[in-house]
């Protein structure tokens, strides 16, 4: 960071920094002059200016869901104090790994901004980031969009617990057993089946000869 420098006449007995950012710490030292020269520096005084980062809302009041899209309300944002400067706005499916960047530079003047071309009844995270002078706040969350007809898809937990449920069943020996046997016996009856079929049909081929 430079350091920007003031001249003060000495009859002044305080003076006003302008222009300074919003929410932004400061450091001050103060040196005297006279004709001798220059004098040792104060020591440092710091100072913040008001205002801070931005504060995220919560999922109701940001997100507008539907079908194949989703509205992101950038005016539910607060601005902590200092005038948000930009969004920048990821996405992706639970499925994906990587996320997907709808932009890096949304203007928070124009409200709201839309995710398009989402699949129907797919769980999504979302991940917003809003800056102003005073730093950037980064937030996440989870939406579902509606199926075709319009309902809710089940919560994740009752998709998570049903998968695992599934899981620990076939982890079980006194399930898994039982049926990896009776796999085993059809299994062998269709092939003593099949070579008996075989046999016989060679016995006839035999006999009509």
């Amino acid at each position: 960071d430079t350091a920007d420098e003031s001249h003060i006449p000495p009859q002044r007995n305080n003076a006003i920094v302008k222009n300074l950012k919003c929410g932004t710490k400061y450091h001050f030292t103060i040196t005297a002059f006279n004709t001798a020269g220059r004098g040792e520096p104060s020591e440092e005084v710091i100072a913040k200016t008001n205002g801070g980062a931005p504060q995220a809302p919560d999922r109701a009041a940001l997100l507008i869901v539907n079908s194949t899209f989703v509205t992101i309300r950038l005016s539910s944002w607060i601005d902590g104090g200092c005038p948000i400067l930009y969004f920048e706005i990821r996405y992706k499916s639970k499925m994906q790994k990587e996320w997907i960047l709808q932009s890096s530079n949304i203007a928070p003047a124009q409200a709201t901004t839309i995710l398009s071309d989402l699949t129907p009844g797919t769980w999504y995270d979302l991940l917003m980031t809003a800056h102003n002078d005073a730093g950037s706040t980064e937030a996440e969350y989870v939406f579902s969009t509606l199926t075709p007809s319009g309902a809710t898809v089940p919560p994740l937990a009752s998709i998570s617990s049903s998968s695992s449920t599934a899981f620990s069943i076939m982890r079980d020996p006194a399930v898994f057993v039982p049926i990896v046997c009776a796999i085993v016996v059809v299994v062998v009856i269709t092939v003593v089946v099949a070579v008996v079929v075989v046999l016989r049909r060679k016995d006839s081929t035999s006999e009509c000869r």
